[in-house]
């Protein structure tokens, strides 16, 4: 379940004029290490699919628009098996977010225009692993499993999914 909370990933931005000082709390580049750098554009609705980086931290500031940032955060304890938490945030323009390596993301275009996002990376070399890479490459019985596992569901949403995630690959090559 979503919280919608003040993240603690989340930052304002403190003005227009920015450089690498601007941001004292985010981690550094090393001397000498490229960096990569991505422009996106999520349309009024949409949705940036939730994924993670395996080997590298992302750095992402709104130019424009607004909706929310979604993190899964490992969190494995006695009290929470499942090993994470959700936060599900506000981000909108001049908003800074700092996304550790390996978290699971996503952004959420909720207001009525484009949202503008500028990315940043570490390195300019980085690897993206989206939940629907995940699902489609699990074994039918691991899915069957967590199928059966929800209570009343009256259908198959895992099943469904990852067959719909093949039928698209299919159709693109």
């Amino acid at each position: 379940m979503a919280i919608l909370a003040k993240s603690p990933f989340v930052s304002e931005l403190p003005s227009k004029n920015l450089s690498i000082s601007s941001f004292p709390n985010l981690p550094k580049l090393q001397d000498g290490l490229p960096a990569g750098m991505q422009r996106v554009i999520i349309p009024a609705g949409h949705l940036l699919t939730p994924h993670l980086h395996p080997d590298t931290n992302e750095t992402t500031i709104c130019l424009s628009g607004s909706g929310t940032v979604g993190i899964i955060q490992p969190d494995v304890t006695k009290e929470n098996p499942i090993g994470a938490n959700e936060i599900e945030t506000e981000f909108k323009e001049n908003n800074v977010v700092f996304l550790p390596q390996g978290y699971l993301h996503y952004f959420k275009n909720t207001g009525s225009e484009d949202m503008e996002l500028l990315l940043t990376f570490e390195n300019y070399d980085f690897n993206i692993i989206t939940l629907a890479d995940v699902l489609k490459d699990l074994p039918d019985i691991v899915v069957d499993a967590v199928n059966k596992s929800v209570p009343n569901s009256g259908h198959a949403p895992l099943i469904s999914y990852k067959n719909s995630v093949r039928e698209l690959q299919i159709e693109n090559k």
